[in-house]
């Protein structure tokens, strides 16, 4: 702030007044104190650039320029420990390969599995770097689709700590605190081909889709008496058992969701973790998207599901109630409407009998019920019944998959939407039983 005062009568009548401390020589001001020639003006002023800038600081607080300078040595320190990446020249190529055009991708088919699940897969590259996982389209069963698991399997493709040969475990090792040596891969055969001969062998594998892998892994258990143990933590033993106890073959059917007209789900999450969801929402978005022939779907669900979230009814039930809901429908199309050929067979309507009451059971209209059984046995041939996943491990397991063969049995479904003998997936999947047996016999 300045102020000019250039009224020379202000200025006659108030110089009598204004302090002798300093001799007002300038003609411009900050403010009235300093136009007053105020003592604390000056005070403060000759103070101003020697004072600390952190408040409350006074006498023992410090000077700007010290604390400058310690922020400048903070900076400099700071910037001393960081450690610059090693220097990487690009060398260009020799003999640059035919198939490679600097700034074209190149695409590459491979193969992966996503648990039990086949993925053909088509990969991006430039310059011999992988930039994107995706399906490949000219495969049959996911038609170009892949799940969030596959594109993510990008980043395992530069794993730095990735084995770049063998190593030997040293846990039962006593001489050295090292968990793990390297070791010459002629080191390698001539003591694992000793510990094969001394017998005893077990292999034990994740679910092999490769039928030649297979049969490398079946001509070692014949060459040295090893037994193929498999092993899946999210497996479908409980379809394998029921399919083998309905029809005396273990096998994972190929569910038919592009050639449904009705779909009921009991706690089968197929467009999210049960059995092949990749290739599941690829059919089952075929019949979605054909309005006139639009697929319904029913949900029993005893827990949010992202086939639940994209159901047109959606029924929460308790997984205790997963095998009353099947044969409950089963009683429907069979006992009171009297309808497909098992209506005639005592067997099966004394089974049935004790299923009458299942709506009130579940807490739903029996109208309802009624007309979702309607439903199935109108689209009989074109319907399909479904169920598994985690919460039906249950001690009705094995009793829920019987159930569903039965009820796709009494719909005609069989060798058209179920189908057992063009199945994607064999029947040597991983199962809990596998597992036991493998403890039992170590």
């Amino acid at each position: 702030m300045s102020e000019q005062i250039d009224n020379h009568e202000m200025d006659e009548k108030n110089s009598s007044q204004l302090p002798e401390a300093r001799e007002r020589q300038n003609e411009y001001w900050s403010n009235l104190d300093h136009y007053r020639n105020d003592p604390e003006f000056w005070k403060r002023a000759e103070e101003e650039f020697q004072s600390s800038p952190l408040r409350g600081e006074k006498e023992e607080g410090w000077a700007r320029r010290e604390f400058i300078k310690l922020m400048g040595a903070s900076v400099a320190m700071a910037s001393a420990g960081c450690i610059r990446r090693p220097v990487e020249k690009i060398v260009p190529y020799v003999k640059q390969p035919e198939e490679i055009t600097l700034g074209i991708p190149d695409y590459y088919t491979g193969a992966a599995s996503d648990g039990m699940e086949p993925i053909s897969l088509l990969v991006k590259t430039r310059e011999g770097r992988p930039l994107k996982v995706d399906g490949n389209p000219d495969f049959p069963l996911t038609e170009g689709a892949t799940s969030a698991r596959m594109q993510g399997a990008l980043m395992s493709l530069y794993d730095p700590e990735r084995l770049r040969g063998p190593k030997k475990n040293l846990f039962n090792e006593k001489k050295t605190n090292r968990d793990t040596i390297d070791i010459k891969w002629d080191q390698m055969d001539d003591q694992i081909t000793a510990q094969l001969k001394k017998g005893g062998v077990a292999v034990l594998s994740g679910f092999i889709h490769s039928p030649s892998t297979r049969s490398i892994v079946k001509e070692f258990g014949q060459a040295f008496g090893a037994q193929h143990y498999v092993w899946e933590a999210l497996n479908h033993s409980d379809v394998l058992e029921g399919q083998k106890a309905s029809y005396g073959e273990s096998v994972f059917p190929h569910y038919h969701f592009d050639k449904t007209r009705m779909i009921v789900s009991v706690d089968a999450d197929f467009l999210g973790t049960w059995g092949m969801p990749t290739t599941f929402n690829r059919a089952f978005s075929k019949r979605r998207k054909d309005m006139a022939n639009m697929t319904r779907l029913v949900m029993f669900d005893s827990g949010y599901s992202l086939t639940g979230a994209n159901s047109d009814i959606r029924v929460r039930i308790k997984p205790s109630q997963q095998l009353a809901v099947v044969l409950g429908l089963a009683h429907e199309i069979v006992i009171k409407k009297g309808q497909s050929s098992y209506a005639n067979q005592s067997a099966v309507k004394a089974l049935l009998e004790k299923y009458a009451n299942v709506p009130s059971e579940l807490g739903i209209k029996p109208d309802l019920f009624a007309q979702v059984a309607q439903d199935l046995w109108d689209h009989r041939g074109e319907s399909l019944v479904v169920a598994g996943g985690l919460t039906t491990r249950n001690g009705n397991a094995l009793s829920l998959q019987i159930a569903v063969n039965l009820l796709n049995s009494i719909l005609g479904n069989d060798g058209k939407t179920v189908d057992a003998k063009n199945n994607w997936v064999g029947a040597s999947e991983g199962s809990w039983s596998d597992l036991m047996n493998l403890m039992a016999a170590m």
